[in-house]
């Protein structure tokens, strides 16, 4: 069976996102802050303009 995550705690740190931990909770934050949907409005809204 492929997988295709790891488990937070594993992230490595040379890539500098800080512990696991912290970049979920970033990304837990960003969601409750609605920071995707936004994101997601602001692309959808610039695609007629991409033709």
């Amino acid at each position: 069976m492929l997988h295709t995550a790891i488990p937070w705690e594993y992230l490595p740190q040379e890539l500098g996102l800080g512990f696991g931990m912290t970049c979920w909770r970033t990304l837990r934050d960003w969601n409750d802050a609605g920071v995707w949907q936004r994101l997601h409005e602001i692309l959808l809204g610039k695609l007629p303009a991409t033709d």
